[in-house]
């Protein structure tokens, strides 16, 4: 049960350091003040790129759902651009609410009716807000039931 800890030289505006520990290395990169307010950080006289430390993707990403949770999940992040739903009949207990541009996808597009978003009568299928933009590829939406009267049991958009 060793611990071993290990300095690697780094540019002067980070700094890393590794910890191993049964087999698993950790790695913490931690940035130097100048990096935090905007000054370029350099390699000698060569600036780096903001591409040289990637630290996190704003790039919008597509998740693939199976469940109900699953995309329920996805809805609501918003890193994701795009939800391919696997076949399968999702049962939702409550109306999905979608307030940010968004494509909704069927895994399988043919035949027809594989991925169908049911309301079970107990809840509007699609709440979309206004001024978003969404796209439903290969769906079937059924079941949708309204709250108090009110319209829209399969799609509503605000």
């Amino acid at each position: 049960n060793e611990s071993r800890v290990e300095r690697v030289p780094m540019p002067r505006s980070s700094s890393v350091q590794g910890v191993t520990a049964r087999g698993l290395r950790l790695l913490v990169l931690a940035c130097a003040p100048s990096a935090a307010v905007g000054l370029a950080p350099t390699r000698g006289n060569v600036p780096l790129r903001s591409g040289d430390f990637p630290l996190a993707s704003t790039q919008p990403t597509t998740a693939r759902v199976r469940t109900v949770t699953e995309l329920l999940r996805a809805a609501k992040d918003d890193a994701v651009a795009q939800i391919v739903l696997a076949k399968g009949q999702y049962q939702l207990l409550t109306q999905l609410r979608i307030n940010r541009n968004l494509t909704l996808e069927a895994e399988v597009l043919d035949p027809p009716g594989e991925v169908v978003l049911d309301g079970s009568s107990r809840s509007r299928v699609l709440y979309v807000a206004a001024d978003v933009t969404v796209a439903l590829v290969g769906l079937d939406i059924t079941g949708g039931q309204p709250p108090d009267g009110a319209s829209g049991g399969g799609v509503l958009i605000g």
